[in-house]
């Protein structure tokens, strides 16, 4: 069951590397790349726990285990959705990119 786990997970994780790289590139600013590289690193790793813990697992165990990795990824998703959203509002706004004069 592991080796079916990995064999699913190795397109998923290339095209989940295509895609972050992709975003970096199109990252506006400088706030927005250290989002992407922080919340990327930080996924890298809850991913690698999720798969070597489905790997570990009885059967089961990853069917527990499966819908809260699955919810997880769409937390993940959600949140950098938001964060993004509201770096690029926040850049946007000209009053908030003023210079303070005191």
């Amino acid at each position: 069951m592991g080796r079916i786990l990995f064999i699913m997970a190795v397109p998923f994780i290339v095209a989940w590397c295509v895609s972050m790289w992709w975003q970096m590139r199109r990252a506006r600013s400088a706030r927005e790349r250290s989002l992407l590289s922080r919340a990327s690193l930080g996924a890298t790793i809850a991913m690698i726990l999720a798969v070597v813990a489905l790997a570990m697992l009885p059967l089961r165990g990853q069917a527990v285990a499966l819908p809260i990795a699955i919810i997880a990824g769409l937390i993940y998703y959600k949140s950098v959705k938001a964060a993004r959203a509201r770096i690029r509002a926040e850049e946007s706004d000209p009053v908030s990119r003023a210079r303070k004069i005191n």
